[in-house]
């Protein structure tokens, strides 16, 4: 019996390079490409937003199709990063266009952040005054420099109505994931038909797999690592049986 638990294909340096998807597949296994997972993807800001890349966007809620993650952003000279986004991935990946939507103030309804304009600022045609209006709402919304950045890449509203709905429903057009090497971990892999219920390969009996090499994802925080012994005691198990008398 052997155990092959060679990881995925993010941080080759530490030797997870994904060579061995090849090696399967030549075997005879089907083994879905390795994407990357749990990453950051790109943006193409504008040099105002450059400017402030390592500020954190924290608090916020993100979507994706019908997927939701609350957690922190993190603006980077080339996109997004952070948990947020990092557990939006396999929803990203599907749409044909990626984009992300957030919610700049999640515990806070439209209806109330226009309340804290007060009546007066409400009543004001702000059309032209695009800056002046965002540099309102920042006080009075208690928006970070991060929030009020994203948020002068949307189109210019002139309303605090209009405002207060994209604050809420802020969208972000994505680029695509980073390169697979900068991933935290990877998807693809061994597709769970491919196994039996103790993570042997069925084509190759007496070989088993474990960890990234199959084909599952999760957020990170703990839940790789999990996962990884999790099935690598099982596949250890199943090895053991296969060799009992």
């Amino acid at each position: 019996a052997a155990l092959l638990a060679l990881g995925g294909g993010s941080w080759p340096e530490t030797g997870s390079d994904g060579a061995w998807v090849d090696d399967l597949r030549n075997a005879g296994i089907e083994v879905a490409a390795l994407q990357p997972a749990n990453c950051g993807w790109t943006v193409e800001w504008p040099a105002e937003v450059i400017d402030l890349a390592g500020t954190p966007l924290k608090n916020v809620v993100a979507l994706a199709h019908d997927e939701e993650a609350a957690g922190e952003l993190m603006l980077t000279s080339y996109g997004l990063e952070g948990g947020a986004i990092y557990a939006l991935g396999a929803a990203l990946r599907n749409m044909p266009r990626p984009e992300i939507r957030i919610d700049l103030k999640p515990g806070v309804t439209v209806a109330r952040l226009i309340a804290r304009f007060g009546t007066v600022s409400q009543r004001v045609d702000w059309t032209s005054r695009w800056d002046a209006l965002t540099n309102e709402a920042g006080e009075r919304w208690r928006l970070g420099a991060a929030a009020l950045a994203i948020l002068r890449t949307t189109p210019p509203v002139g309303t605090v109505e209009a405002l207060a709905a994209q604050v809420k429903d802020c969208r972000v057009s994505l680029g695509g994931p980073r390169p697979l090497a900068e991933a935290i971990s990877s998807a693809g892999g061994v597709p769970w038909p491919e196994l039996d219920a103790h993570l042997m390969l069925r084509r190759l009996p007496g070989v088993f797999v474990a960890g990234e090499m199959i084909d599952w994802e999760a957020p990170t925080g703990g839940y790789l690592m999990q996962g990884a012994f999790v099935t690598g005691g099982l596949a250890a198990r199943g090895a053991l049986d296969l060799l009992s008398p």
